[in-house]
């Protein structure tokens, strides 16, 4: 059975709709896990060849971060969205049906809006991803590099090849996984769009069966998007705001190969307890000298 709105947007209802929560649960971790290989992949490759590539990750940090803005500009205004939605609930009976129409017309609106900017930025960021290829071609060589494992240089970490190439794999994962939901994201937009505009004709030439399933999806399934979209947006925003923190070096590490920005537990504890142990053997050392002059 299909459900064709007023914008030519056609939906087969046999077929499950998006749900923004299950691509909200893709979004957020893939973004967590870009941010931190980034970070440990710096790290890595700070370790190889010192600070070579900091303009380079300036540069896929700015443009990572533009297009994270977007996401959470698109969803605060899912959010409103919500709101919305949650408004039509409430005062639906109490209403008259030129207002239930005109606030279904609002939304159907925005839902376009919404549509044609999640389109736009996961057609962007499909782009972008072909220049971070480039990057990571580049940076992939520095991986490969064997001579820097004859340095005689004491504070490399033999380790950082290793941590360097899981962390550009798992970099990929990142990038792909935020593709993947940004795709999805502009889908669930098409299905709003359509739910909005088959409400819209319900009204006029009275309710079918499908017409009655879509307007339970905006009512009541909207209700439980409003705080899983209010999570993303906070778990978003921690992250990039975390994005923009350039790795240094690596020093002694654990396994995983840093310690990422906002996660700072732990983070200098040796280099910590090294500088109270110098200054305890200092200050004891020059009470030695002192009693004996």
């Amino acid at each position: 059975m299909d459900l064709t709105s007023s914008y030519g947007t056609t939906l087969d209802l046999d077929e499950r709709p998006a749900d923004i929560l299950e691509i909200l649960a893709m979004l957020v971790p893939s973004i967590e896990i870009t941010m931190a290989s980034l970070y440990d992949l710096q790290v890595a490759l700070n370790e190889i060849n010192g600070r070579r590539y900091t303009r380079r990750f300036a540069d896929i940090r700015t443009s990572i971060k533009a297009q994270w803005e977007i996401m959470i500009q698109i969803l605060r205004q899912t959010h409103a969205f919500a709101t919305d939605v949650a408004y039509l609930r409430r005062h639906m009976r109490k209403s008259t049906l030129t207002d239930v129409q005109e606030a279904l017309d609002d939304m159907s609106a925005e839902a376009v809006k919404l549509k044609a900017a999640s389109s736009l930025l996961s057609q962007e960021h499909l782009e972008s991803l072909s220049s971070y290829i480039e990057h990571f071609k580049v940076l992939k060589h520095h991986l490969r590099a064997q001579d820097f494992l004859e340095s005689s240089r004491p504070y490399e970490d033999p380790n950082a090849k290793r941590v360097g190439k899981r962390a550009l794999k798992e970099l990929n994962c990142g990038l792909e996984g935020i593709q993947t939901a940004l795709d999805l994201q502009s889908k669930f937009w098409s299905d709003q769009v359509v739910a909005c505009q088959a409400c819209r004709q319900a009204l006029v030439r009275g309710f079918e069966p499908q017409d009655k399933a879509w307007m339970v999806q905006l009512t009541s399934e909207w209700k439980q998007y409003e705080s899983g979209v209010e999570k993303a947006i906070h778990s978003i925003t921690k992250v990039s705001d975390a994005l923009t923190i350039s790795a240094t070096r690596a020093g002694k590490r654990n396994v995983r190969g840093t310690s990422h920005p906002g996660n700072e537990r732990g983070d200098g504890t040796l280099f910590s307890l090294a500088a109270v142990f110098f200054v305890v053997i200092l200050m004891a050392l020059l009470g030695y000298f002192q009693g004996i002059w």
